[in-house]
């Protein structure tokens, strides 16, 4: 995952979760048995942004390995 496609994703999470925020906002005044049950949720929609980050990073370290080692290699080749 390169840094562009990185950034991206972490934009994406953050908006995720932004409008989750309003989502709870929106819905305490005007449907409160709604947002009990939306409250009750929270956890689990929080988990999917964590998981989804986690795997995002993964991929980028991942990622950052194999340019060094490919920069390594031609490194070595050259020399």
């Amino acid at each position: 995952m390169n840094h562009l496609a990185f950034r991206i994703a972490m934009f994406l999470i953050f908006l995720y979760l932004a409008a989750i925020a309003a989502a709870g906002f929106w819905m305490h005044p005007r449907y409160p048995d709604a947002y009990q049950t939306f409250k009750d949720m929270i956890p689990v929609l929080i988990a999917i942004a964590a998981a989804a980050l986690t795997g995002c990073v993964q991929r980028r370290i991942s990622f950052l390995t194999e340019v060094r080692k490919l920069y390594g290699q031609s490194s070595m080749d050259s020399a």
